[in-house]
């Protein structure tokens, strides 16, 4: 009787080491998952890193729109000429449009998707950045303006390589850090390069 018991818990303990249910419950045990989150997602989440927050969000709007019309008209040593106007669209729900523009160096039509929408991007237009910690302000604003409005993000852009001048409605994938165009049109031939940005930025 002895050898039959000895036999009984042998298979049994083969069983349990080799039981593909037992083997794949250890795994799954210590099997970790990892799911990545997109630059746009990240930024929109952490949006303090950018100091997009509480009521800091409309000034670090305007503050980034100046900047990057300064920048684009310093690359090039352009006196600047920029216009910036704000509106309170809707006062229950502290909505404001925000537009800029300038006389800068513009951005080529090809490029201004990515340019506007994508974070953590870059252009060979852009010589250097002078101003501001991660370059995102603009793509912060799209984001707010995606998250938080239905309204698109507008942009009319010439630079000296494009004919015409070009207009834009634009909104940010946050899933996926991609640009979505929804509108895009070449208009009327202009002899200056041209950059201006629309936008209900976000409610705030």
């Amino acid at each position: 009787m002895k050898p039959k018991h000895s036999i009984e818990v042998a298979s049994t303990q083969v069983e349990n080491v080799t039981s593909p249910r037992t083997s794949s419950s250890i795994n799954n045990m210590g099997r970790i998952r990892y799911d990545k989150k997109a630059e746009s997602e990240f930024f929109v989440d952490n949006s303090a890193l950018a100091g997009f927050t509480g009521e800091r969000i409309l000034y670090m709007a305007v503050r980034e729109l100046i900047e990057n019309s300064l920048d684009s008209c310093e690359i090039h040593h352009i006196l600047p000429d920029i216009t910036l106007s704000l509106k309170l669209v809707d006062p229950l729900n502290d909505l404001w449009l925000i537009s800029c523009e300038d006389n800068g160096i513009g951005i080529p039509a090809d490029k201004v998707p990515v340019a506007v929408c994508s974070f953590l991007t870059s252009g060979k237009y852009v010589e250097k950045q002078q101003r501001g910690l991660f370059g995102v302000g603009l793509k912060m604003i799209a984001a707010f303006s995606t998250k938080d409005t239905d309204h698109p993000l507008r942009v009319w852009s010439k630079s000296s390589e494009d004919r015409a001048e070009h207009y834009f409605d634009l909104r940010t994938d946050i899933n996926t850090n991609k640009p979505i165009v929804m509108a895009k049109n070449a208009l009327a031939d202009k002899c200056y390069p041209r950059t201006c940005k629309r936008s209900p930025a976000t409610s705030f």
